[in-house]
């Protein structure tokens, strides 16, 4: 199941931007505007990814990481509701993972306490989680080595 999500992956387009924007809305409480995702994509060695539906077109989910040095740190992530527990946000991430194994030693991800979904996701792909101390709110550092 995840092959054709990873084949439709491609960089987030200035077409793409509003709907990851309204992705981000569904998916997060505090969701980045449009100015916010055009500044991290802009920064140096940041990249972001969409994976779209087999019509080409339609955005199903997005991620957006940084490879600063040997760790891969998945910034920001997100599946549209229509399409989580399909496999989509696992494709995503694995692919990343995979592509990135040449230059990464480690992969980190920080989510809130509150994003179980997310919690639950980076168990099931191999991560370890424990809470960063002194947080407010509570946050949780996801580590996975290569």
């Amino acid at each position: 199941m995840l092959t054709p999500y990873v084949d439709r992956m491609q960089c987030i387009s200035f077409k793409m931007l509003p709907h990851c924007v309204v992705m981000d809305l569904l998916c997060f409480d505090t969701p980045w505007t449009r100015e916010e995702f055009i500044a991290e994509l802009n920064k140096p060695r940041q990249f972001g990814r969409v994976v779209v539906g087999s019509d080409g077109v339609t955005p199903m989910g997005y991620i957006v990481y940084a490879i600063p040095g040997k760790v891969l740190q998945v910034l920001r992530m997100a599946v549209h509701p229509k399409y989580q527990w399909s496999g989509v946000g696992t494709a995503m991430l694995r692919r990343v993972m995979e592509k990135s194994c040449l230059k990464a030693v480690d992969t980190v991800v920080e989510v809130p306490g509150t994003a179980v979904n997310m919690q639950r996701l980076l168990s099931k792909c191999g991560f370890y989680g424990e809470t960063v101390s002194g947080s407010a709110p509570e946050l949780l550092r996801f580590t996975h080595s290569f």
